[in-house]
């Protein structure tokens, strides 16, 4: 650890408040795990701050995240394509007021100057949730959209022996999904391994003639004097390559049981396509006398394609692994009983290709996969609130009011998909569900129409003005017909940040209150209420029946849930770990509102 005595430039960081600013002085020579543990210092993700870093020597360099939002002429870019921060007496803002936050997360602040290198690590955190709420928050948007897929997929695979009279088991043919989509990472590490398999060198030693011997050492010099020394012998080193060790067995088994899965795959499909073949000759004779017949027999003979495309792909993957068992290294490995899983299998990328395959057709579960996209989108908290907030409400539709997903995002994958990978929510996404005589548009970040022209009853029954892209909406319909919706933004923000009610009616007022507000006063529908709607809308035409501001807020002396009755808004406090039942219960509410007034319009005009 350097003094700051002992460090030759001058770092601090410069806070709006100047009571808060402060001096880097603590940096390393190498860090540990312990270090990153106790960071030199912290910053929180959405709070401004400058950085003053300054030498003597105009030649040292800095190294940090969140470089890439600093202006360019202060920047450099170094020989490995990073950037670094040149020194200077005037500071640079690394985060202000308008910029995208910093991400939340451990990071390592590095500076070269001269022939040394100093580290410091830092911590950035979350504002508005705690760092373990963060961590909640990524671990029930993974698992929500998980189980959402799992229960979709679990149905369409129940179905699918009955509505296909499949041979094949639906386990087996999910497993082979999980082996087609870890194929290519899956041949490039066995590829490598064919050449580059771990090993260790040990010393061994044999008996060689004494005018043959060269290298010798104390072993050498005691044998010579031994009781079982062989005359005109002695006992020299030599190193002994050694490649039966426990990454190297597990690989052994691992391949192993691939090649049992394969030879099982292969012969349920060959078995199941006897069967189709069989059913497609008994059915040749009648191919001309009904059409349907002649449509039947076209499908099983594309079904057979299918087949055969699923036997070619397994011989490709044959040949791969035959490639790896043909290495020299292969039988020199044992595979010994089962022991503690050897930490290389995480650490090795090419082993933990293998490894989790391995592990992923050994459980009976069927597997879900996030798309990797989720990672760039998660990185941004107030993003993940977002999601986090729009699958909650989903769920809550779903397993509370009792509706049925129909359509959009997951619920547009079918049962033979070659892999269930939770796909990318983008904007304007239309999840359609259904309840009895109830239909719900749940919309994902979709921008409505400023003009009632350009709206349509089915997708788009509403406009707004500027204010036209809440995070979510919800269109509600009874009987097919559109009866009003509920708009939501979710706010990762304190809540003086966004609404402060002594303002509401001052020229002062927020500009997220006056988002909140147009949510409702400029919501303009020709399709409520359908025809009956008509006369209605003169008095009345919002259809925007209440505007939800949903917030993170750990504070429990700022947590503040309240409803403005003249602007029809809510706002409600909601965090990682809170009981959706609070959310459940104003759906509810919501519903029972728009069932009321549709009935109201129905029986008594």
């Amino acid at each position: 650890m350097a003094s700051p005595s002992e460090v030759p430039f001058r770092l601090q960081l410069l806070f709006d408040l100047e009571r808060y600013n402060q001096s880097v002085n603590t940096f390393y020579d190498r860090i540990s795990e312990e270090d990153y543990a106790r960071p030199v210092f912290k910053l929180l993700e959405n709070v401004p701050v400058r950085l003053l870093f300054d030498s003597p020597d105009k030649t040292s360099r800095l190294y940090m995240y969140g470089l890439d939002e600093v202006p360019v002429d202060r920047v450099e870019v170094d020989e490995d394509g990073e950037l670094y921060l040149k020194p200077s007496a005037e500071p640079v803002s690394l985060h202000s007021y308008g910029d995208y936050p910093l991400i939340p997360g451990t990071y390592l602040l590095r500076v070269v100057a001269g022939d040394r290198t100093y580290l410091a690590p830092f911590l950035i955190e979350s504002k508005q949730v705690t760092g373990a709420q963060l961590e909640l928050m990524k671990q029930e948007l993974e698992a929500i959209m998980k189980g959402l897929t799992f229960d979709l997929v679990h149905r369409l695979y129940a179905a699918a022996p009955e509505e296909r009279g499949q041979v094949l088991p639906p386990p087996l043919l999910r497993k082979f999904m999980i082996l087609d989509r870890h194929y290519p990472t899956l041949m490039s590490a066995l590829t490598d391994l064919y050449d580059r398999v771990n090993h260790r060198i040990q010393k061994s030693y044999r008996w060689t003639p004494e005018e043959r011997a060269t290298a010798l050492d104390q072993v050498s010099v005691r044998s010579m004097y031994g009781q079982s020394r062989l005359p005109g012998y002695i006992l020299t080193p030599h190193r002994v390559v050694d490649y039966d060790l426990p990454e190297n067995q597990w690989v052994k088994r691992m391949i192993n049981r691939l090649s049992s899965f394969f030879e099982e795959f292969v012969q349920n499909l060959q078995l199941h396509r006897r069967q189709i073949e069989q059913e497609t000759e008994e059915m040749l004779p009648y191919q001309h006398v009904q059409e349907r017949t002649a449509s039947t027999i076209n499908e099983k003979r594309r079904e057979l394609d299918t087949i055969d495309d699923y036997i070619s792909r397994i011989d490709q993957m044959r040949r791969g692994l035959r490639l790896i068992t043909s290495a020299a290294w292969y039988q020199e490995v044992e595979i010994k009983p089962r022991v503690n899983i050897p930490h290389v299998l995480a650490a090795d990328s090419r082993y933990r290709a293998l490894y989790q395959l391995y592990r992923e057709l050994d459980e009976d579960q069927l597997q879900v996969t996030l798309h990797p996209m989720y990672n760039f989108q998660w990185k941004r908290t107030e993003k993940l609130y977002e999601m986090w907030g729009f699958t909650r409400i989903l769920k809550a539709l779903v397993d509370h009011a009792g509706f049925r997903p129909v359509s959009g995002w997951i619920y547009d994958q079918h049962a033979m998909s070659d892999s269930y990978i939770v796909p990318v929510l983008p904007p304007g996404e239309r999840i359609v569900l259904a309840q009895g005589e109830w239909r719900l548009n749940l919309v994902y970040d979709g921008q409505l129409p400023l003009v009632l022209g350009d709206t349509s009853e089915q997708e788009l029954p509403l406009s707004l003005g500027k204010n036209n892209r809440p995070d979510t909406r919800m269109d509600f319909y009874l009987h097919g017909i559109y009866a009003g919706s509920l708009l939501v933004d979710f706010k990762y923000r304190p809540i003086r940040n966004f609404w402060v009610e002594a303002k509401r009616n001052s020229r002062q007022r927020l500009r997220e209150m006056d988002q909140l507000i147009a949510y409702v006063r400029d919501s303009r529908s020709d399709h409520l209420y359908g025809d009956k709607g008509k006369g209605l809308r003169l008095f009345d035409p919002r259809p925007v029946l209440e505007a939800w501001a949903i917030y993170a807020e750990t504070r429990e002396h700022e947590r503040a849930s309240f409803y403005i009755e003249e602007e029809r808004i809510r706002l409600i406090p909601f965090n990682p770990g809170d009981d959706i039942q609070m959310i459940v219960q104003l759906l509810k509410d919501v519903l029972h509102q728009v069932k009321e007034k549709f009935d109201w319009v129905y029986h008594t005009t």
